[in-house]
C-alpha cells in the first residue's frame, strides 16, 4: 500500500468519486486533497449518489468526513 495519495481537484469529484474518497480516507494511508469549491467546473454530472455535494458544496463532505475520520482541514487563503 502507499505511504501518501495526494488527489487534486476535489471540488470536481460528485457520486461514486465521493465513495472511492470516503474509502481512502478510512484507511491508514495518509490522503492529501486539494480543493476549492469556489473553483467547481464540472457541472453536468447527474447522480443522485451524494447530489447534496454538488456544485461547491464539497467542503460540507470533507467537514462530514472530517469529524468521521479525523481529518485534517487546513484552508490556505
Amino acid at each position: 500500500m502507499y505511504d501518501r495519495i495526494y488527489i487534486d481537484e476535489i471540488q470536481d469529484m460528485i457520486g461514486y468519486d465521493l465513495e472511492i474518497l470516503k474509502n481512502l480516507i478510512a484507511t491508514k494511508t495518509e490522503v492529501i486533497m486539494v480543493v476549492d469549491p469556489r473553483r467547481c467546473t464540472y457541472s453536468t454530472h447527474s447522480t443522485k449518489k451524494y447530489k447534496k455535494y454538488s456544485f461547491g458544496k464539497i467542503d460540507e463532505f470533507l467537514k462530514k468526513n472530517a469529524e468521521i475520520q479525523m481529518l485534517k482541514l487546513t484552508n490556505i487563503p
